[in-house]
């Protein structure tokens, strides 16, 4: 396609949509993200989705693995690979045909027997796969898995200019099974001293107010701070889109070891070159904190899953 770089990369893909998969790379090598497979299955005449799994499972290229699927032949293999392979490798899966009617245009597409939503729903948490409901959500939980070290549990800590964004991310974060770090004393301490004392709030969601216009490093020494206290295991800044604002957050994210994920407060159509800025830099970007919070609340669980803790990042 035109367009689409030809770098190999680790994101593997198999999927019953010829669609999905040309629509998946053309999108996601545009932020970044290269593939070393892509596979379009559709009605599996001869290998199928069980075959391609393990395909990925074993090869070495290959380090996080995306399908779209309409149903399986051989559920317990499948179920089977799943299972061992998600210790070393993320899946993540858009499971189509979950509704009664999604499973008759499932039939009518690939001939596929979706199954029951609620066996599959089982299944997947079983097996530690990362279960998706649309295109957005496999991009976004991508992008946190490919840009940024796994966390080491659920307690993230929000970073903003706008008070009452960080209100309604709060409340996203819990609703959607995140947790809100409770800073310590160290770091209130700290922060008191970074941070302008009117129209501010040095806890967690940390408000550093619109001091940012005149002092955007603001963003970036708050996440320095942040990043080390260890009550903290991923962290949110959410920003204005200017490019020195930006700028400090790709200047934080150099030392900052733990996830940090970035929204920027204007509509990727009106921030482009900031969008594209923050990409090159190799951060995980959203234009919607939501969208942001539920991909980090998908691959903590997903972190959590591997009770042995084999590793906590991803080796890309």
């Amino acid at each position: 396609m035109h367009g689409i770089t030809t770098e190999g990369g680790s994101v593997g893909s198999f999927s019953h949509s010829g669609s999905f998969v040309d629509y998946l790379t053309h999108i996601l090598t545009k932020k970044g993200i290269r593939f070393s497979k892509v596979i379009s299955c559709g009605n599996e005449c001869d290998l199928n989705a069980v075959d391609f799994l393990e395909y990925f499972g074993q090869d070495k290229e290959t380090k996080i693995i995306i399908s779209y699927l309409e149903g399986i032949k051989d559920g317990r293999r499948f179920f089977q690979l799943a299972r061992e392979i998600s210790k070393e490798k993320p899946i993540i899966i858009w499971k189509g045909g979950a509704t009664e009617l999604g499973a008759k245009a499932a039939m009518s597409h690939t001939g596929a027997l979706a199954g029951a939503k609620l066996v599959w729903e089982a299944m997947f948490e079983q097996a530690g796969i990362i279960s998706v409901r649309s295109f957005e959500e496999i991009v976004d939980c991508l992008s946190c898995l490919y840009h940024l070290p796994l966390p080491k549990s659920k307690r993230i800590a929000v970073v903003a200019g706008m008070g009452g964004t960080n209100v309604g991310t709060t409340d996203n974060c819990i609703e959607l099974g995140l947790e809100m770090a409770r800073l310590s004393g160290a770091t209130l301490e700290r922060l008191a001293i970074l941070l302008p004392p009117v129209g501010t709030s040095v806890r967690n969601p940390t408000d550093i107010g619109v001091a940012t216009l005149m002092a955007p490093n603001l963003y970036g020494e708050t996440l320095k701070i942040l990043n080390e206290d260890e009550s903290v295991d991923m962290l949110l800044a959410i920003s204005d889109p200017g490019r020195p604002c930006t700028q400090s957050i790709v200047e934080a994210a150099k030392v900052v070891a733990k996830p940090l994920a970035v929204t920027l407060f204007a509509l990727p159509e009106f921030a482009a070159e900031e969008y594209a800025f923050l990409a090159q830099n190799n951060i995980a970007t959203f234009g919607d904190a939501k969208r942001a919070v539920a991909a980090l609340a998908k691959v903590s669980e997903y972190a959590g899953y591997n009770v042995e803790g084999k590793r906590e990042t991803l080796q890309i």
